[in-house]
């Protein structure tokens, strides 16, 4: 045997004995998914405190400097406590606390968190603070999620092209091209979950203020069936129409995040008696009558989800409101009224559930989306067509810092 034969079994032990002790290479937050950041909390060579530390340190450099993206009205003065709580859960259990263990998460400005206010994009509400969580906030905490910080929002929901509201100064800014607007009115969490701010996002849609933003910032965004998360704590907009949602970098953690909130709670009026007055009543007439209309169609032609653009047009030039068109989402009262390039208020007409996912970028590189609509209660059927498409396609890609 050549001495060179001999050397390679004693090569290959001593290679592997090196890759042992060596330190686990960094994680790279940028991008980084639930997956990516658990495997190094199971590898000892991440905590959750580090974790924190770093999106902190992200949005302290883009937020309010540099880029100055203007998405997050709060953060939450206990989030590092809370990481090194479940830091010190992990080392005495070995085990993870659950399916968000140590995941920072974002939630807009309308949902109630406690030790954070809940100003809905009001000044006059900028030191209001609920006196518990919202039912979906204990829900993503009991995972092992933490609550990094409240997302801007447009003032009280109102507004689907672009994010403005009297906390702070400005538009929130979209990351991929900062003269462009994020989309509204979920686009404070939009813009933070695109520039990695955080993990995961929770935003809410009326007329499509999860999806729209998701169009815009790259992202995935789920608004589900009414009824499946639980609006309790939500600030309204509409009581009808209401409903919560997951926004993502990849449809994979959109659904480890919608795993997570869902569920019946009798604390949402989601199913109950509906008031306040003739213009509703018309407008629930309206809906019953497109929902009739859909299902027939979709029954007959054996279809189980319709699939166009979320958006008809590129995000517009912040503060360009000749272009900006009224949405559904500022006619609260239901109807199908002033629908503007925004295509979601199919979906948000229907209470089906409807998915934006990325589907390219056009003119200055700004991301545009792809809507997918299913029946109501058909949300996972919907969530894998996204994740064959996206695995198939590829499209989305990190905005530049």
């Amino acid at each position: 045997m050549s001495s060179r034969r001999r050397r390679r079994p004693l090569l290959i032990a001593l290679t592997a004995a090196l890759l042992a002790i060596a330190p686990a290479q960094a994680l790279q937050i940028e991008e980084a998914s639930i997956a990516d950041i658990q495997a190094a909390y199971r590898a000892g060579s991440l905590s959750t405190r580090q974790v924190v530390e770093m999106y902190l340190a992200r949005i302290a450099a883009y937020d309010q400097q540099g880029p100055y993206l203007n998405a997050i009205i709060n953060l939450n003065p206990k989030a590092l406590e809370e990481a090194d709580r479940i830091d010190a859960a992990f080392k005495a259990s070995g085990k993870l606390k659950g399916p968000l263990h140590g995941i920072p998460v974002l939630v807009k400005d309308v949902i109630d968190a406690d030790d954070m206010p809940n100003t809905s994009g009001f000044q006059g509400w900028k030191h209001w603070m609920p006196k518990r969580d919202a039912t979906l906030v204990a829900k993503i905490k009991e995972a092992g999620g933490i609550i990094l910080g409240k997302a801007s929002t447009s003032e009280f929901t109102n507004g689907g092209g672009d994010n403005i509201n009297s906390v702070l100064p400005g538009f929130a800014r979209n990351p991929y091209n900062t003269a462009f607007a994020t989309g509204g009115s979920s686009g404070g969490t939009g813009a933070s979950i695109a520039a990695n701010f955080a993990t995961v996002g929770i935003g809410t849609d009326t007329g499509g203020s999860v999806r729209m933003p998701a169009a815009h910032n790259a992202l995935a965004g789920l608004r589900p069936t009414v009824g499946l998360v639980s609006r309790d704590g939500i600030q309204p907009n509409n009581s009808i129409r209401d409903t919560a949602g997951p926004m993502a970098r990849t449809v994979t953690d959109l659904a480890l995040l919608l795993d997570a909130i869902v569920g019946i709670d009798p604390a949402d009026a989601a199913a109950g008696p509906v008031a306040t007055d003739p213009d509703t009543i018309k407008g629930l007439e309206i809906e019953a009558a497109y929902r009739v209309a859909f299902t027939r169609a979709m029954d007959s032609g054996r279809i189980d989800a319709v699939i166009f653009p979320t958006w008809a047009q590129l995000p517009v030039v912040n503060g360009d409101r000749n272009t900006q068109l009224m949405t559904d989402e500022a006619n609260p009262k239901g109807g199908v009224t002033g629908l503007g390039s925004s295509l979601t208020f199919v979906g948000s007409t229907l209470q089906w559930p409807a998915l934006s996912v990325p589907s390219g970028y056009l003119g200055p590189g700004l991301p545009v989306g792809l809507q997918i609509l299913g029946r109501a209660w058909d949300d996972a059927k919907i969530i894998g067509y996204a994740y064959a498409y996206e695995q198939a396609t590829r499209y989305r890609r990190p905005a530049k810092d």
